[in-house]
């Protein structure tokens, strides 16, 4: 879809030329002067889910988990059963300790995938921090017997077993 919009300085302080349309301000008064006013076509850019997925993983790699979780709940405006945006989601949750939103990213993502070993892992690990260590402990064995031999569920179940008798020590 193109527009044709006559831009001048008013206009570009209304937010709604700038929120999602690409355009660049351009108001100075030598090129009104020059042209009697700027026109400019705007093509719509349609932006996928891919797009704010990707934008996401870049934040979330760069430890921008904040900012990722902008763009992955954008991705999930889009389309709300793309398990693998609610996933990384998850993850993004899951650093900046926003535990009970990363549990239902992860519950989320098993409804879709209720074989995904990884996210049982990650539900499990963030049972865990929770202190859920019963649901952790299910999710553990679920996951292992999924990916048998994967040592990192292995490793996550044996720490949650030792903070769950840690924390029944401390009580």
């Amino acid at each position: 879809m193109k527009s044709i919009l006559y831009i001048n300085q008013s206009d570009f302080r209304r937010e709604r030329f700038k929120q999602d349309s690409g355009v660049i301000p351009v108001t100075g008064d030598d090129l009104r002067r020059q042209h009697g006013g700027i026109f400019l076509v705007i093509h719509r850019m349609k932006v996928s889910v891919g797009y704010w997925y990707n934008k996401g993983v870049s934040l979330a790699d760069a430890a921008l988990h904040e900012k990722a979780l902008y763009c992955f709940d954008k991705a999930i405006a889009l389309d709300e059963n793309d398990a693998r945006v609610w996933f990384k989601r998850g993850i993004s949750q899951f650093h900046i300790k926003l535990l009970s939103a990363a549990a239902i990213s992860f519950g989320k993502v098993l409804s879709f995938e209720p074989n995904n070993a990884a996210a049982l892992n990650n539900l499990g690990v963030t049972y865990t921090q929770m202190q859920e260590f019963e649901k952790a402990d299910a999710c553990f064995r679920r996951a292992a017997e999924l990916a048998k031999g994967n040592p990192k569920i292995a490793v996550n179940q044996k720490i949650s077993t030792n903070m769950k008798t840690a924390t029944s020590n401390e009580q």
